[in-house]
């Protein structure tokens, strides 16, 4: 700013005026917005303009960059092309947190399809259309099923519009399992630093779109009890149904800000791992009301295998075929004992 400061003062000598001594090395930065002011054609109106600032005035000319205000936060850069991600069908590690896409015929997937019936059934009578779902602390596997029923849903409805947003703005995972990165997400909406189809990820499974979160933010508490209600009300207009991964209840406040915008929430316990302590909590912190119900992860009562027998007839296994006739052939000889009183 030194060098400059001279080449003007040297500047105006030169022109025969009689201006100021230049300010000192050092001196702290204009405190003022850059002018966006109309042209003038006021020679001395562009003499008072900082020398960076004028070609902003002068219609021929195109306009620089304007200087940064030091005081003004960092801003995103939200890409301005359209994003896509194609949803893996690989085993590769995390595969679980996408099971319906993978194992779109497993006895799993077929669960959470069944699941996200009922849920659909449920979010058409919710005032909203949007289910939050969360756990008393992490690691209970509220991420996989908020995947995977997001995936089941625009499974079962191709034709309307699915959102799965990340809301777990300290410890997101949504972006990360399924293999899609944005420089913005939701905490920039929720900020004002972008819109939201800025930072909206379009997917290969129906008119299922993800919004991720981008980056750890510790004060998102913050920004969720500020902003969250104008952010939601544009969710609901654009989408038809909004799964909603939230953070764990117990160690952060931002469910429970986040209740109140949704159509209800929905709890997922970890079978055998879940304390009863940590699970009443969890529903105190919670309006009863606001609940939908619980999702019972890691159950170990259901075998992993299709229980209710349901095959194509067509390309069947020979193998499969003989243990079906097998057990059909056993269940009948039961039967038939039973009946004669043996």
């Amino acid at each position: 700013m030194g060098e400059i400061s001279e080449a003007l003062f040297r500047a105006r000598q030169e022109e025969g005026e009689r201006p100021k001594p230049p300010a000192p090395e050092g001196r702290a930065p204009r405190k003022h917005a850059p002018l966006y002011d109309p042209p003038s054609e006021d020679p001395a109106r562009l003499r008072e303009v900082p020398r960076h600032e004028i070609g902003s005035l002068r219609s021929d000319e195109a306009p620089p960059a304007a200087a940064p205000d030091p005081s003004a936060p960092p801003a995103a850069s939200p890409s301005t092309e359209a994003h896509y991600l194609a949803i893996r069908d690989d085993r590769e590690m995390g595969w679980l947190y996408r099971m319906c896409s993978v194992e779109p015929d497993s006895a799993d997937a077929v669960r959470f399809r069944h699941f996200a019936v009922r849920l659909r059934a449920i979010l058409d009578e919710a005032r909203r259309p949007s289910v939050l779902i969360t756990s008393a602390i992490q690691g209970e596997g509220k991420t996989t099923v908020s995947i995977n029923t997001a995936l089941a849903l625009a499974s079962i409805a191709p034709e309307v519009r699915v959102a799965l947003v990340d809301l777990d703005l300290r410890r997101g995972r949504v972006a990360r399992e399924l293999g899609s990165s944005s420089p913005a997400g939701v905490e920039d909406v929720l900020a004002g630093k972008a819109t939201l189809e800025d930072v909206t990820v379009q997917t290969s499974a129906g008119r299922l779109d993800i919004i991720p979160s981008s980056r750890t933010n510790p004060n998102a508490h913050s920004l969720l009890g500020a902003t969250a209600a104008g952010f939601f009300e544009e969710l609901h207009a654009r989408y038809d149904y909004v799964i909603c991964d939230g953070p764990p209840v117990l160690p952060v406040p931002d469910s429970p800000l986040i209740s109140k915008h949704v159509g209800g929430c929905l709890a997922v316990v970890a079978s055998g791992r879940t304390r009863h302590s940590a699970f009443r909590d969890l529903t105190e912190l919670i309006p009863r009301e606001r609940w939908f119900g619980v999702f019972m992860n890691e159950s170990t009562s259901v075998s992993s295998k299709d229980r209710y027998g349901y095959r194509s007839n067509y390309a069947a296994d020979p193998a499969d075929v003989a243990e079906y006739e097998a057990l059909r052939t056993e269940q009948k000889a039961a039967s038939r004992s039973e009946a004669s009183g043996e």
